[in-house]
């Protein structure tokens, strides 16, 4: 039988830069990979610079831009496990409840008490 699964299609965009490596001035060619789509070679050089600029190696110029499209899936019992649940509305995360620690207590206590009644009944009886 097929075990239920949740899949997701991730739209990337993978980045060829020409780096150099500012140490010895040698030029190299890396491979980046941003979430999304990305069209302007302007702004993916501005956020691979950004997120990956070291040191040792400065991202001078954008070579190519390739969206990928990927098809991502698990089973639908460990999607649970690590999903949050949202609102369907605002799909904004939904807090979980709390349990009220007053009420808590006094369940508590209510048991003992139920249970010491019932403990001294028996022994009555007995």
């Amino acid at each position: 039988m097929r075990k239920p699964m949740v899949t997701r299609t991730i739209i990337s965009t993978s980045v060829t830069a020409l780096c150099v490596n500012t140490q010895t001035a040698e030029t190299f060619e890396q491979e980046f990979i941003l979430s999304g789509k990305m069209l302007e070679k302007d702004k993916a050089l501005k956020k691979v610079s950004k997120l990956y600029n070291t040191e040792d190696c400065a991202i001078v110029a954008i070579r190519e831009l390739k969206e990928v499209n990927e098809l991502y899936g698990m089973d639908e019992a460990d999607f649970i496990k690590g999903a949050k649940i949202l609102d369907p509305d605002t799909r904004k995360e939904i807090e979980a409840e709390q349990p009220d620690t007053e009420t808590t207590e006094q369940a508590d206590t209510e048991t003992t008490e139920q249970a010491d009644t019932e403990t001294t009944e028996q022994t009555e009886a007995e």
